[in-house]
C-alpha cells in the first residue's frame, strides 16, 4: 500500500511520533500507493496538531490523492 510511519502516524493521530519522523528526516510529501499523504489522512480524520506540525515541516498543500468519487 505504500504507507510510511509518518502517514500511519498521521492517520493514528500520534503527533509524538509525527514529529519524531519528521526531526530524523521523514518526507511529509510522500504518498501512497492511491495518493494519500500524511497531509491528508490527518486533515480527513481531523488531527489539526498533526496538521499544522506537517505544514510546518513543509508539506505539500496542494496536494491530491488518485481516489475517484465516481
Amino acid at each position: 500500500d505504500g504507507d510510511t510511519a509518518l502517514i500511519a502516524a498521521a492517520r493514528e493521530g500520534n503527533c509524538d511520533v509525527a514529529e519524531l519522523l519528521l526531526k530524523k528526516g521523514a518526507d511529509p510529501s510522500h504518498s501512497n500507493d492511491i495518493g494519500y499523504t500524511a497531509l491528508i489522512e490527518a486533515a480527513e480524520r481531523g488531527h489539526w496538531d498533526i496538521l499544522q506540525l506537517l505544514i510546518n515541516n513543509g508539506a505539500d498543500l496542494n496536494t491530491a490523492n488518485n481516489v475517484s468519487i465516481m
